[in-house]
């Protein structure tokens, strides 16, 4: 509801795009279109999620690939970057998951 609210209050419904694949070859593409609609509603709601969102945001402000954003509806708040974890960002009560992307696929092999 406060989503619906705040796009009646003037923030408007996103229009879909049509992407080619080569537009989003690089984090740094990505970077600069990634967005979750609900970021604004829940942040004005929980500053505590917010505050984890601007920590993560400040040591990610050197790296244009970088992604700070909070996952759907606000359970997490994560960081894409190839860069170092960051060093004392994560709020009281909050927890660091460090996980890393593949470079490679394993070959599957089919059973029978």
């Amino acid at each position: 509801r406060a989503l619906a609210a705040a796009r009646a209050a003037g923030g408007g419904v996103p229009q879909p795009r049509l992407w080619r694949p080569e537009a989003l070859a690089g984090w740094s593409a990505v970077a600069a279109v990634a967005a979750n609609d609900f970021e604004s509603v829940v942040f004005a709601a929980r500053p505590d999620v917010a505050a984890a969102h601007a920590a993560l945001a400040a040591h990610a402000a050197h790296d244009a690939a970088a992604i700070v954003r909070m996952s759907g509806s606000g359970a997490t708040v994560f960081l894409v970057t190839d860069g170092d974890a960051p060093a004392g960002v994560v709020p009281s009560g909050g927890a660091w998951v460090e996980t890393r992307t593949a470079t490679r696929v394993a070959p599957v092999l089919a059973a029978g």
